[in-house]
């Protein structure tokens, strides 16, 4: 919270939030982007490898399709995706994207305010049997109120 409000542009802000991340759950790949709460489009994002490697086109129009539709408009709690589809090679997500890239289980997070959502928060492991906790699915939903 305390980074919330200490004056940072966007980029500066999102490198804290990665950097705290990774100081409370194990993760292999963060993406943090901002978005319009009006239209709920990306306005800046932040992204580790490897996924600042793959075509962000086809990355962040997929995740946002996804995240805003099933976590911001419905103000739903975040949920690791592995959890919504099994086995992962149902997913054309999995398949075409998070596999090619060594990804497996994703825990992904709208970040919403009374005004509306203005960002969205996915976490990412290395492709293995594997996934995020309930209880980090727990932590992630405390951190990111609805």
């Amino acid at each position: 919270m305390r980074r919330c409000y200490a004056g940072l542009g966007g980029p500066a802000f999102q490198a804290e939030v990665v950097r705290s991340i990774h100081a409370l759950l194990p993760v292999d790949a963060v993406f943090f982007a901002t978005a319009d709460p009006g239209t709920l489009l990306f306005t800046g994002a932040a992204a580790e490898d490897p996924l600042a490697a793959a075509t962000a086109g086809s990355w962040t129009t997929s995740s946002a399709t996804t995240t805003s539709t099933s976590s911001s408009r419905s103000r739903r709690v975040p949920g690791a995706a592995r959890r919504w589809t099994r086995p992962p090679a149902a997913s054309a997500r999995y398949r075409e994207i998070m596999s090619p890239l060594g990804l497996g289980d994703e825990l992904r997070a709208a970040l919403v305010t009374l005004a509306g959502c203005w960002g969205y928060l996915c976490l990412h492991r290395a492709d293995s049997p594997h996934g995020f906790t309930p209880a980090e699915v727990r932590l992630i939903g405390r951190l990111t109120p609805t």
